[in-house]
């Protein structure tokens, strides 16, 4: 008879405990998502901001007299977005009238993230995850 006992108490103990358990198991995929997508826009602005920095080669998405880095630089990083489908960049110049030698290139990326976890997803509602890279235009 106390066996019985025994496996009812352990049973309601699981059910006490389990939503805790999957609501952090959970949330540990989410962070992990969430770290995915920041470290995605992190490279992209960091490869934008390289192709808009160095002389424009003739490959694509960049051509040369066509292309300024400006725009260069976004149009590289926005083809490096692999995780982030609605990702935006922007690219700018120190320099108002162009980008010459030695202004500062930063590239920002942002996108926002909706996290799968119903309970988190209320609370917190999307977040915006955003990377910039400043480097120094060479040619």
């Amino acid at each position: 008879m106390r066996w019985r006992w025994r496996r009812g108490q352990a049973l309601v103990e699981f059910a006490l405990i389990a939503p805790v358990l999957f609501l952090i198991l959970f949330a540990i995929f989410d962070v992990g998502r969430l770290v995915y997508v920041y470290n995605n826009l992190s490279n992209s602005t960091r490869n934008g901001a390289r192709a808009g920095i160095v002389t424009l080669q003739p490959d694509p998405p960049c051509t040369p007299g066509t292309t300024t880095h400006v725009q260069c630089a976004e149009l590289v990083t926005e083809s490096y977005f692999t995780a982030v489908p609605d990702g935006t960049a922007v690219a700018s110049c120190d320099d108002a009238n162009a980008c010459a030698v030695g202004s500062v290139l930063t590239v920002t990326a942002s996108s926002q993230v909706t996290f799968l976890t119903p309970v988190i997803s209320q609370l917190l509602g999307p977040i915006t995850v955003s990377a910039t890279t400043q480097m120094g235009v060479e040619s």
